[in-house]
This record gives C-alpha cells, sequence and structure tokens, in this order.
C-alpha cells in the first residue's frame, strides 16, 4: 500500500533561495531568504539587507555557511542557497547593529533597542502603549500578537518617577514632573516660577516650590491660612 510523503523538493521549491523574481510584494520573503528588492519584499517586521545573502554582516558574533540553517537570533543564512555576493536578503528590522526605538519591532533581545528602552514580549499591538493616532503602523498588517517590539523605559503606560532616566515626552513622567529631553531625565516642574503665579494674589503669601509640585503659605511674620495647592505625592 502507497502512503503520502512530502515532496523534499516541491517544499524547497517553496522558499526563495535565489533569484530576482522569488521575493516580491505579493510573495513576501522571511529572514535569510532572497534575492529581495525592497522592504515589501520581506514578510513585516523583517526588512530587505543590502548584500547579506553570502556575507556575515547578517549577525554577529554567529558561525554559519550555506548549509546550516538561520539560529534563533534571526540572523540570515539559508541552506542551499544559491548566492553571490550582491545578492540582499530578508533581514531583521532591530539588531544591534540597527536598533529600533519605541514602537519598532520586532526585536529579540534589549540589545536590538534604542538606549533606554527594552525588548517587550508580544507588545507590537498593544494599544495603550502604541495608539493608532500615534503609532499607525502597529496593526495586524505589519505585527503579530506574539511579536516583540522596543519600549522605552518611561512610557505613557509608566510614567516615571523624579530623575528617573527614560524619558522623552513629559508624559513619560509623573505628575508634576517634565521631561529633560537632551538627557532623558524627569526633572521637576518649578510651579512658582510660572507666569500666570500658582499661588493666587494673597498678601504676604510665598510659593514653595517642591518635586511633584508646590505649597503656598504665609510669608514670614505673618499668620493665616497656610494651605496646599498641589503636591502630586
Amino acid at each position: 500500500m502507497q502512503s503520502c510523503h512530502l515532496d523534499q523538493e516541491a517544499n524547497l521549491r517553496l522558499k526563495c533561495y535565489g533569484g530576482d523574481d522569488c521575493c516580491t510584494p505579493e510573495n513576501q520573503c522571511w529572514i535569510g531568504e532572497g534575492d529581495c528588492d525592497t522592504d515589501d519584499d520581506c514578510k513585516s517586521p523583517s526588512i530587505c539587507g543590502s548584500k547579506n545573502c553570502y556575507s556575515r554582516s547578517m549577525g554577529e558574533n554567529v558561525n554559519w555557511n550555506l548549509n546550516i540553517v538561520w539560529t534563533s537570533l534571526g540572523y540570515g543564512f539559508t541552506a542551499g542557497g544559491l548566492w553571490d555576493d550582491e545578492d540582499d536578503c530578508c533581514q531583521r528590522r532591530c539588531r544591534p547593529v540597527d536598533t529600533c526605538g519605541h514602537g519598532v519591532g520586532g526585536c529579540f533581545k534589549d540589545e536590538d533597542c534604542n538606549e533606554y528602552h527594552f525588548c517587550m514580549h508580544s507588545s507590537c499591538l498593544n494599544r495603550e502603549l502604541f495608539p493608532l493616532s500615534s503609532y499607525p503602523d502597529n496593526t495586524l498588517d505589519n505585527y503579530g500578537f506574539a511579536d516583540h517590539c522596543c519600549v522605552r523605559q518611561c512610557n505613557n503606560v509608566n510614567r516615571c518617577a523624579f530623575l528617573s532616566l527614560g524619558c522623552q515626552l513629559d508624559s513619560d513622567c509623573l505628575e508634576g514632573l517634565k521631561c529633560d529631553v537632551a538627557n532623558n531625565t524627569c526633572i521637576d516642574i518649578d510651579e512658582c516660577s510660572l507666569t500666570p503665579a500658582s499661588c493666587p494674589e494673597v498678601d504676604n503669601a510665598v510659593c514653595y516650590n517642591y518635586p511633584y509640585g508646590y505649597q503656598c503659605a504665609c510669608d514670614n511674620g505673618y499668620s493665616g491660612l497656610r494651605f496646599k495647592i498641589k503636591y502630586a505625592l
């Protein structure tokens, strides 16, 4: 009795191991496959590399050649590939040599992300972290639910405390703080120096600034109402 078996030769033909006509926007390739011409020829979140099919530039500290399969690091390879030095293969978008920022995937490890970022598992479609209004590319057209994206240490979901590193926007910091973008640090807002004044116009009143807020009180030598206007923590 005959039985069905996997046609290994036919299975290989489903992969792109060389040639300009295999990777197209209609037949997108995955990491290690080629030859690609543009990013549209690769399955997101992978991108089209440059002259990397037959090169160690696909990864760092990864020993490979044409006869072994790519590793879990995601740097290219393809067994039996008909490559030359000019061929372009699909590769990971986020790599230690080409790191990614907030909301960009797919990363495998923290080293694939920019400074003050980390690789968060299954996060690319997280609407709290990446609202569509600000991250229109973070959809099912480009990412799966299991894809990992780079996330800022301070963000709109996990807002950071006084002098914490990793912010880019004021909204990345707790109330009463703002982001010193040049140093990526959450610093205090000096409400007492704001115009109009934070304290109401009361004779002989003084404003005291604190991290996260401020306090209005009577000046020395005067008594009366002593009250907090704002003190977040």
